[in-house]
């Protein structure tokens, strides 16, 4: 509803990822049609005032946040980026502090972090894996 009118919500009626388009985008964690969340957002101050968004330097684009999407620490724990905050309730779930280096070069920065290439994912170093 929108005031005392209501709404069709376009997205929940495509039930197919090839269908899901337009103002649509599929949801690979929940397999739903959803509305195109960051996207819209065609410039660095819009997308950094919305709480979900994320401004993308290299691609000069508005992309969804990692890891905002999980709503429970099932989801959130099953995406290898991503950790269950419980220290401030309610949880929430954070991206791990070295999975936002998406690249070798910018991982290796990072003392704290090592770059696993099997994974192309950079990892936070434990104490068996720091020379």
């Amino acid at each position: 509803w929108r005031g005392s009118t209501c709404v069709v919500k376009p997205c929940v009626m495509h039930t197919t990822q090839p269908d899901c388009t337009g103002d649509c985008e599929w949801n690979t964690t929940t397999l739903k049609c959803t509305p195109v969340k960051c996207t819209p957002h065609a410039d660095k101050p819009s997308c950094k005032a919305d709480v979900l968004c994320q401004w993308e330097e290299v691609s000069s684009k508005c992309e969804v946040r990692p890891c905002v999407e999980h709503t429970n620490d099932r989801m959130c724990n099953a995406d290898k980026k991503c950790h269950w905050d419980t220290t401030a309730a309610p949880g929430s779930c954070q991206l791990l502090p070295c999975a936002r280096y998406e690249n070798e070069t910018t991982c290796d920065l990072d003392t704290s972090c090592k770059w696993v290439g099997a994974e192309a994912a950079c990892v936070k170093k434990t104490c068996h894996t720091i020379p």
